[in-house]
């Protein structure tokens, strides 16, 4: 009888570890199971999107407007808990995250050795913002305080005006153009001083008798400490380590994904392009719920987004206007462009509205005004060429 319950305690432990090890197996596999993002069917199936689908609470900050701070159109803004960052070509403007009054500009566009040629972006992990240096060969990250943290050398092996993004506080990786057609290097990984630490190859080809330069590229977007990479035609989002790129997501675009082959035909003719008949995406940001992006098709701009937890795909229907955009119906005030989108550590969604489309749609519908609480009627009183309003809207968590 002893050695009876002896053995049925190691058949026990024997068959326990095997379920143990069964299902550790297969809570892996389902847990590096790569997502898939149907676009196609959820471009054929677009639908108007609102703003509660995505977010709880929405504010609007209007940005301080000065005679030395005007910022104009095709603006990128970001955001923070203290401060509210604007980018264009040749300026960088720091605002107040809570009231939008104007604090000061960030270094200077110029030819000098401390001045920039053109401002990139504004990376949340170490507070810096990057521009291009006046030489076009390196680049400069400013403090929020407008100060030089440092200056960064420009691996030969990527162009001038390519932006790269920060792995850590002193890597940073980079897309290589396909400019050839047969380049064999796709993405390089690299230190402050410009040298490469590691090179992921290129596998891909497409024939042409000449240099290619196109903005069929690829793109890089952060969340939290996590670095992503997207290549157009290639349709796979891949987490990005020094030494390692690893997919996570796949766009599933159908008979709209470019064809890698076809990268040396897609801008010939110009007048009307082959390019134009497939989606190309052009921005990605990433909350805990949902993956936000932005693609063309057809000279047309459209959003949408994916969420993670019910695993749905949403697009934007294109009505009357040259991009898909967020309907306001929590606040029932103007619908809100998604263009140049960024998603900060805190889970906000940051978007801006042009002072010009507010005073059009207060005087396109002046019996809404009634309807809008006071903290928002007073934008009826705002220029056309006043700096934007800022919305910062927190997404959704469940």
């Amino acid at each position: 009888m002893r050695v009876l319950i002896v053995r049925s305690k190691r058949l026990f432990s024997i068959f326990f570890s095997v379920v143990v090890l069964l299902f550790h197996s297969c809570s892996s596999k389902e847990n590096n199971e790569i997502k898939v993002i149907n676009i196609e069917k959820s471009f054929l199936n677009s639908k108007r999107i609102l703003l509660s689908d995505l977010v709880d609470s929405v504010e609007y900050i209007p940005l301080e407007t000065r005679v030395d701070n005007l910022i104009g159109r095709n603006v990128k803004v970001f955001a923070n808990e203290e401060f509210i960052i604007t980018l264009t070509t040749n300026h960088v403007f720091l605002f107040d995250r809570k009231s939008g009054k104007f604090i000061h500009e960030i270094g200077n566009q110029g030819l000098g050795p401390d001045e920039y040629y053109s401002a990139l972006s504004f990376f949340e992990i170490n507070h810096t913002i990057q521009c291009i240096s006046s030489n076009t060969k390196d680049r400069i990250d400013y403090g929020t305080g407008g100060e030089i943290i440092r200056k960064n050398k420009t691996p030969k092996d990527i162009s001038p005006f390519q932006e790269y993004i920060p792995l850590n506080d002193s890597v940073y990786v980079s897309y290589i153009d396909n400019f050839t057609g047969k380049d064999p290097n796709r993405i390089i990984v690299f230190d402050n001083r410009g040298d490469s630490i590691n090179m992921f190859p290129n596998n891909n080809t497409f024939f042409s008798n000449r240099l290619i330069i196109s903005n069929v590229g690829a793109l890089f977007f952060k969340k939290n400490d996590h670095t992503y990479f997207f290549e157009n035609c290639l349709d796979t989002i891949y987490e990005i380590s020094t030494h390692e790129l690893s997919p996570r997501m796949y766009f599933n675009m159908g008979k709209f994904s470019p064809p890698y082959e076809k990268k040396g035909e897609f801008f010939d003719p110009p007048q009307n392009p082959p390019i134009l008949d497939y989606f190309t995406i052009n921005r990605i940001q990433e909350s805990d719920k949902y993956i936000l992006f932005n693609f063309n098709y057809q000279r047309n701009f459209y959003f949408g987004y994916y969420d993670k937890i019910s695993n749905e795909t949403q697009i934007g229907k294109h009505e009357n206007s040259q991009d898909s955009r967020l309907f306001n119906d929590i606040d029932n005030f103007i619908s809100i462009g998604t263009k140049g989108l960024t998603v900060n550590n805190n889970d906000e969604l940051v978007l801006y509205i042009d002072a010009w489309e507010i005073t059009e749609w207060f005087d396109t519908y002046p019996e809404n005004k009634e309807n809008l609480s006071k903290d928002i009627q007073r934008f009826s009183k705002l220029n056309s060429d006043d700096n934007p309003v800022v919305v910062i809207a927190k997404l959704k968590k469940h």
